[in-house]
């Protein structure tokens, strides 16, 4: 059960701006470990959470809102939703309600998601002009104006919120697999980026010159777009925990989802024959579901996820020493990512991470 005592301004240490944290990754029976994560992260210093949705016990709505009523100045955000899940009206409805109940903390994080995952759910996977036009259509939304739209989003007729989102309106951010088509969308019509887990340094340099090159040609402040990569975090975690968080959940990102494949293969540089060698794993023959991570546990994961190269997961991922976390966090802030969303671990199992990067950072800026 999730304790109500209030948290107590002693209790908080320092924000870090540049450090955020995933809340309960991958599947659960436990919703409520969002709530006493979200605590824990605040009292850390982490800037902001994020909910991956998934449809069950992962309602963003739901959790979100227990998140930003237990805590204070904790942000909080979906990461990512997908955009087709919900109409225009019902999305701009749960986004402007979090920002208006909660001290405008929300951050509304959308993707087009994956045909394979999406399979089954009543749901389609956006192109890029149906997710283009669903920004506009909450921009609009949330401005107060009346929209009628009928095209690759939808139709509507006169959609309006009688009550609009009063003050600053909700953030969107967008994600891109680090193409540069979805890169350059992102750019455009988002407030933000979130790029996931298991892309290289190089791979995330590259996406952050292209995202601040399309923002100077259309007119926008490349400065005023923040980019965030978030990878797993395992500072010498049990070795058999940190393969399910690491190793099985890169099985999950890719098993059945070959959008995330060819995007590691092309943006990574890696051996599409060791990636062939994991996909062709007799475990994934017959599967219930489309994909291995609405199949299996990531517990059951853990023999496939020896054929993942362990220099995949050491090239993208901060795993092992103290001093190794902290060194792999710089690395990626050096290569222009904004922010360090952590993934994977909970906050509690970051807390002396959170505290070296805090010191390291007040020691360069000196």
């Amino acid at each position: 059960m999730t304790s109500l005592a209030p948290i107590e301004a002693d209790e908080l240490a320092p924000v870090v701006e540049d450090l955020s944290i995933w809340l309960i990754p991958g599947r659960t029976k436990d919703p409520s470990l969002a709530i006493t994560q979200a605590v824990d992260a605040e009292r850390l210093g982490f800037r902001r959470v994020f909910l991956s949705e998934r449809f069950d016990l992962k309602d963003a709505g739901a959790l979100l809102g227990g998140v930003l009523a237990r805590t204070s100045r904790l942000e909080a955000g979906t990461g990512i939703m997908a955009a087709g899940a919900r109409s225009p009206l019902m999305a701009a409805s749960m986004a402007a309600t979090l920002q208006a109940a909660y001290g405008h903390r929300f951050i509304f994080g959308l993707g087009r998601s994956s045909g394979p995952y999406l399979a089954g759910q009543g749901i389609t996977e956006f192109t890029l002009q149906a997710f283009e036009d669903y920004f506009a259509i909450l921009r609009r939304l949330f401005r107060g104006e009346t929209v009628s739209y009928n095209g690759p989003a939808g139709r509507y007729e006169a959609l309006a919120t009688v009550d609009p989102c009063p003050g600053k309106p909700p953030e969107l951010w967008a994600t891109s697999l680090g193409g540069p088509v979805a890169t350059k969308l992102a750019a455009r019509i988002a407030d933000g980026l979130i790029l996931p887990g298991f892309l290289t340094a190089e791979t995330v340099a590259g996406v952050v010159q292209t995202a601040r090159s399309e923002r100077e040609r259309v007119g926008l402040d490349p400065d005023q777009f923040p980019i965030m990569y978030y990878m797993i975090v395992a500072n010498d975690l049990d070795e058999t925990y940190t393969r399910a968080i690491a190793h099985a959940r890169f099985v999950t990102y890719v098993v059945g989802m070959p959008a995330f494949v060819n995007s590691y293969l092309r943006n990574n540089g890696w051996d599409p024959a060791q990636m062939q060698r994991l996909l062709d794993h007799p475990q994934f023959a017959q599967m219930g579901r489309p994909t291995a991570d609405q199949t299996f546990h990531r517990a059951e994961l853990l023999e496939a996820s020896k054929l993942v190269p362990e220099e995949w997961i050491q090239q993208t991922s901060a795993i092992g020493s103290l001093e190794h976390c902290v060194a792999k966090v710089r690395e990626y802030r050096d290569a222009g990512a904004d922010e360090i969303g952590f993934y994977g671990s909970t906050p509690a199992e970051n807390a002396k991470v959170v505290e070296a990067w805090r010191n390291s950072s007040i020691t360069l800026d000196v």
